[in-house]
Parts: structure tokens; sequence; C-alpha cells
């Protein structure tokens, strides 16, 4: 499955910042909630692995932290 992400979001749940949104190429989406530090681990993880489809997103992400 994890070679169908088209986009990976963070996203918040229930008024805190503790969720993944997942985006397939196929139209599907998961949202997974975490405790908010290991949101921050599974997303790094999860740029880390370069998704396909997903390089350009990791280099907006990138650009966002660098400003």
């Amino acid at each position: 499955k994890l070679d169908s992400v088209h986009e990976l979001l963070k996203r918040d749940y229930q008024l805190r910042p503790v969720a993944i949104e997942i985006f397939s190429m196929d139209g599907c989406n998961e949202l997974l909630v975490f405790h908010k530090k290991e949101r921050e681990e599974v997303f790094r993880t999860l740029i880390a692995m370069n998704l396909p489809r997903n390089s350009m997103f990791v280099f907006l992400i990138l650009c966002s932290y660098i400003r």
C-alpha cells in the first residue's frame, strides 16, 4: 500500500496537532492519530522513505522549515 502514497499531510484531530493524513493514488485516504511526539517521529520516518510521487512534497516541506 505504501507504494501508492501520493501525499502526506500533518492534520489536527479534536483540535490537537496529532494526526497524519495519507492520500493514495487510488483516491483513498487514511487519517492516523498519534500522541503528539509519536506523530512527529512517524511523519519524519514516512518522509524519509521517499515514497513515490512524494519527492516534490518533501522539497516543499524542507523549504518551509528553512524559512
